[in-house]
């Protein structure tokens, strides 16, 4: 499995996963069925350490999109208010 470049948006960076539908694992030895576990758990520990990325990389991304969002309200308040103000005063 090959990772391409980091995706970064701002402060936002989170590998990018370039997985193939066709991967293939060597069979086992003669004498053997199956595929080679070896390579199998191999893959597997660097897809979950990939996800564990993808994964910390979204937490971190709804984190601030709530800073954002909460911002953006008071924001908006503020800018009501001060509406209401200058709308009393005349």
């Amino acid at each position: 499995m090959a990772l391409s470049p980091p995706l970064s948006c701002g402060n936002f960076s989170a590998p990018r996963m370039n997985l193939r539908r066709e991967r293939r694992f060597p069979p086992t030895r003669l004498g053997r069925r199956g595929l080679n576990p070896n390579e199998v758990y191999a893959f597997l520990d660097r897809l979950a350490v990939d996800m564990a990325a993808v994964y910390d990389a979204l937490a971190r991304s709804r984190r601030e999109t709530a800073v954002v969002k909460d911002a953006l309200r008071r924001w908006r308040s503020e800018q009501a208010e001060g509406g209401r103000r200058c709308a009393g005063d005349t």
